[in-house]
């Protein structure tokens, strides 16, 4: 019995044990960095709204207003694409537009 080779099931249980730790370690890690790296793209998307809004309030001659939707942005040349008509959503955000 001796000569036999391979692991004990107390050696490839301390495997599996030591495995899980780690797993329970990085997972939250993961998930918190996916959250973070969506709040910037969030952020990012917003900040591409507002220079949007303000390229066309500059360019509707000398007028000054926003636009009344994202449909209007999109429409303007070069502004914003065209995802972002209707209600869009991006990222796990859904984006609504209020001008008031």
């Amino acid at each position: 019995m001796k000569n036999q080779k391979g692991f004990s099931l107390i050696e490839l249980l301390v495997v599996v044990i030591i495995i899980g730790i780690i797993a329970a370690i990085a997972i939250p890690n993961l998930l918190s960095s996916r959250r973070a790296a969506n709040e910037a793209a969030a952020v990012s998307n917003l900040r591409t709204v507002h220079t949007a809004n303000a390229t066309f309030a500059a360019t509707q001659n000398g007028s000054g207003y926003f636009a009344d939707n994202f449909v209007a942005l999109s429409a303007a040349p070069g502004l914003l694409d065209s995802s972002w008509t209707g209600t869009p959503t991006k990222n796990t955000y859904v984006y609504t537009y209020a001008n008031q």
